[in-house]
């Protein structure tokens, strides 16, 4: 293939003048009146944009849909690893492109690697009427032992744009066919710049579903509608990427219990989940992510990222619903996040309680887990009944109830926590403008988690943070101690056991029991 080089046109300036005499008697140069504005050099030659590859010696090299077609259908279950080099040009598909791995027990597995120019050179677009990958596992149809069976099949995809793609009626049910960009039968797969536009399906995962272990870097998510616009199972890392004006959701990484794929950490580092929407539904209601667990604490870690303008009118977690277990927040900002007033009457049954404007967390399946926030903030977001900003495990409902993790809400028969660690630590972090109709920063429950024998302590230790400026009847609710060092509260805290505080701490008389 042809390489192009950039020619820069180079402009110059000469100016020159000639003075007669000596220099103490030349005439001075007028200076350029610097408001003048000079007039801007434009380039006689568009500049050519360049390939992000020039060398395609070590794999292959398509130009059309059809040729790209014919490779996945050679290429597919050879037992080697593949690489497709994809032109610059805008791929219109109008059925789905499909590449089978037809794995089986002892079977070596395959990667295939698709590299695009770039986001704004190589672009596959479904023009809103059919998916545009599938990678499948012997075929369409969803054998759980085979799609669930490891070790999985790679799949690497760089430098390009899927977008428009579209998939309702048969092509999309609640049992893992769906996906509209890509749908994908639990390849492990790197995403590395690539853009996921304007995809639609009514199920999970309407621009990516399926992956198994995931890693996006430098990946735009956005415009997707219908559902969750990424729906993975397995590990998760996401890094420099933007996730924004997703409609039914940004991330969801799901059970996926059939693998123990919900037992392994999520990594959200140096990324944006902006105005993304959750409706009510299957794997629909969050706003910006939302982390699946498994039977036992796994670890969800967020590291100087931003949770922006998200909303759900769903049960909570307009920013992040997790049930994973651990959860660590580190140098991170959740701002103006909210949970949508269903106008439902609050009553027995939980899911009609609406909490945790910026984090939901719910800890029962994992049977516990540590919260530990440093150095964030959490800056007007807002939920109609508890936990503004943060919700964990607590109900309020209009009466004074926690949740029972039975499906109901039940009242205050606090158990004796066996479990007596820390539940959240908050150090060095902000909580402003915070809205809700109690415990508009904060709220934790002392509860049973799964089984008989673990309890969540609802033990919270702030440290050298503040929580001011907060909207509604209390600021936090703690059903455990509550320990304050160098921190100012200045609304009302409902506290059930023991409260520690040094001099550089302010409450006053806000403690209610």
């Amino acid at each position: 293939m042809n390489t192009h080089y950039i020619l820069p046109v180079i402009l110059i300036s000469l100016l020159s003048g000639c003075g007669g005499g000596d220099g103490d008697t030349a005439e001075p140069v007028a200076p350029i009146d610097p408001v003048v504005p000079t007039e801007p050099q434009v380039p006689t030659e568009p500049v050519e944009k360049i390939c992000a590859f020039q060398d395609t010696s070590n794999g292959y090299f398509v130009s059309s849909v059809a040729e790209l077609d014919a490779l996945f259908n050679t290429l597919a279950n050879n037992g080697e690893d593949d690489i497709i080099y994809i032109a610059a040009g805008t791929y219109s598909v109008t059925q789905p492109l499909t590449y089978d791995f037809k794995t089986h027990n002892g079977e070596a597995m395959e990667k295939l690697s698709l590299y695009g120019c770039g986001v704004d050179q190589t672009i596959f677009d479904g023009g809103d009427l059919t998916r545009i990958f599938n990678f499948y596992k012997d075929g369409p149809k969803i054998d759980e032992a085979k799609v669930h069976q490891g070790p999985n099949p790679k799949l690497h995809i760089q430098d390009l744009t899927i977008q428009n793609g579209k998939c309702i009626g048969d092509c999309s049910d609640r049992y893992g066919n769906s996906g509209a960009g890509a749908h994908v039968q639990r390849y492990d797969t790197d995403l590395v710049r690539v853009h996921l536009l304007n995809n639609y399906d009514l199920n999970e995962g309407s621009a990516l579903n399926g992956t198994g272990h995931t890693t996006l870097t430098e990946v735009v998510v956005s415009g997707n509608e219908g559902s969750t616009a990424i729906s993975v199972c397995g590990r998760l890392t996401v890094t420099d990427s933007i996730i924004s004006n997703n409609h039914g959701g940004g991330i969801h990484r799901g059970i996926c219990l059939e693998g123990n794929y919900a037992d392994y950490d999520v990594n959200i580092i140096r990324s944006t989940f902006e105005d993304n929407f959750g409706y009510k539904g299957f794997a629909q209601g969050h706003g910006g992510l939302q982390v699946l667990g498994g039977t036992s604490p796994g670890q969800l870690t967020i590291i100087d990222s931003v949770f922006k303008n998200n909303r759900t009118q769903d049960y909570g977690g307009a920013a992040v619903l997790t049930r994973h277990g651990n959860l660590t927040i580190i140098g991170s900002q959740f701002i103006g996040n909210q949970v949508l007033d269903d106008q439902q009457e609050c009553n027995d049954y939980t899911m009609d309680c609406q909490s945790g404007g910026a984090l939901f967390i719910d800890n029962w399946f994992a049977g516990g887990g540590l919260i530990t926030i440093k150095d964030s903030i959490f800056k007007d977001n807002q939920a109609p009944d508890t936990g503004g900003a943060i919700d964990l495990g607590f109900y309020d409902c209009e009466t004074d109830i926690i949740r029972g993790y039975d499906g109901y809400c039940s009242p205050n028969n606090y158990a004796k926590a066996l479990q007596e660690s820390i539940t959240l630590t908050i150090t060095g972090s902000t909580f402003t403008g915070n809205k809700a109709a109690n415990a508009a920063n904060i709220g934790v429950a002392k509860t049973p988690l799964q089984g008989t024998t673990a309890f969540q302590s609802g033990h919270v230790l702030i440290s050298h943070s503040s929580l001011t400026g907060d909207t509604g009847e209390t600021s936090v609710i703690v059903r455990g101690d509550l320990e304050l060092i160098s921190t100012n509260i200045d609304n009302r805290v409902i506290l059930n056991g023991e409260l520690t505080l040094d001099n550089a701490s302010s409450i006053g008389d806000l403690v209610q029991r």
